[in-house]
């Protein structure tokens, strides 16, 4: 089972309809299309801001390779790792750049596969508010989060666990 981020727009003048049918769901996993070919991934994700300093990682290091003479092989794996770094990170990056554009995290939601994830979403979604919207991963129960604003972590309070 996988967990998916779910970001959906703010709901300024549309309908729940037009919110649902423009809903994001951002798997949390490693990914490949970032990791093989990192700058088409980054534009086409408008991940702007990575995209730039990816360009002047990549180009200090070929300025490097030229210029100091660099052992080849030391730049190709230094521009792995930068991709893989990228593989790793790059969902999170895609979610903090819909979040830019207006989006809202309104939950996290497991399933076997996308479908069975939206499905889920969905049948929650019709019964709580999107504000206060988390779909709990661990339990079989879809309860509301009692989580306040500004928590940061897994604790549930902001006085720590309990």
């Amino acid at each position: 089972m996988a967990l998916y981020s779910v970001y959906l727009p703010s709901s300024g003048q549309m309908t729940t309809q037009e919110i649902m049918g423009r809903a994001i769901f951002i798997k949390d996993r490693f990914s490949w299309g970032a990791f093989l070919i990192p700058p088409l991934w980054l534009g086409y994700k408008r991940i702007w801001r990575w995209l730039l300093v990816y360009a002047l990682l990549e180009g200090l290091l070929i300025a490097g390779a030229t210029n100091i003479a660099l052992n080849p092989a030391l730049t190709g794996i230094i521009s792995l790792l930068i991709a893989f770094f990228i593989g790793i990170c790059g969902r999170e990056w895609w979610g903090a750049a819909l979040e830019r554009r207006g989006f809202e995290l309104a939950g996290i939601v497991q399933g076997g596969t996308l479908e069975d994830a939206e499905r889920r979403f969905y049948d929650h979604y019709r019964s709580a508010r999107p504000r206060n919207l988390v779909v709990q991963p661990f339990s079989a129960s879809s309860s509301q989060s009692t989580r306040e604003p500004g928590v940061i972590g897994l604790f549930p309070d902001i006085r720590g666990f309990r």
